[in-house]
């Protein structure tokens, strides 16, 4: 269902596309205080977009990132578009330097993103994660979890890329982030039955 709405998003979003070279025209033709009230309500139309692309993100990541920069740019089209007066800009960027705060403090964290949505780091070893988190996977003969992504990944012929999701032994592994082809994340979910 999530893929569904996500795919329906896109159709949405690459239908409105074409309906930005309309504002152009407008934006050269037309005297100064309308060209501004044109290319205002096309910068309107980007961030919309914008907005749209980072929604279908979130749906089908369910990441916090993703949720996190989806807001940011909530704010930023509230920003650019719709500020009346100083007081929306100050509360406006206020929003948005705490929304970077959180976001530096979760990519340096690792505990944190381990506590908000089972992201773990790869170098973490099997061993810890079934001792400290319960997970009840064979550990093979790997000693961390980037070295089990990438022996489950040989082994069902999976090109290892981000985004990819692996299933093995009733869990769904997610590659959240890859460096240079090598594993530094990895979400992990226990499929219900």
């Amino acid at each position: 269902m999530e893929i569904a709405l996500a795919m329906i998003l896109l159709v949405g979003i690459v239908s409105g596309i074409p309906d930005l070279f309309k504002y152009i025209p407008g934006i050269y033709s037309t005297s100064s205080e309308w060209g501004y009230v044109v290319f205002g309500d096309f910068i309107r139309h980007v961030l919309l977009l914008v907005v749209g692309l980072e929604l279908m993100l979130m749906i089908t990541t369910h990441s916090n990132e993703s949720i996190l920069t989806l807001v940011l740019f909530v704010i930023a089209r509230k920003l650019l578009v719709y500020a009346e007066g100083m007081t929306d800009i100050l509360i406006g960027a206020i929003a948005v330097a705490i929304i970077f705060a959180v976001l530096i403090i979760m990519s340096r964290d690792s505990k944190l993103s381990i506590h908000c949505d089972s992201t773990f780091p790869s170098g973490m070893t099997i061993k810890l994660l079934t001792e400290e988190y319960g997970y009840k996977f064979p550990t093979l003969d790997t000693l961390t979890l980037g070295g089990f992504m990438v022996k489950l990944a040989a082994e069902q012929g999976i090109d290892i890329k981000r985004n990819t999701v692996i299933e093995h032994a009733g869990y769904l592994f997610s590659i959240e982030k890859l460096r240079n082809g090598v594993v530094e994340k990895v979400k992990i979910k226990k499929i219900e039955n």
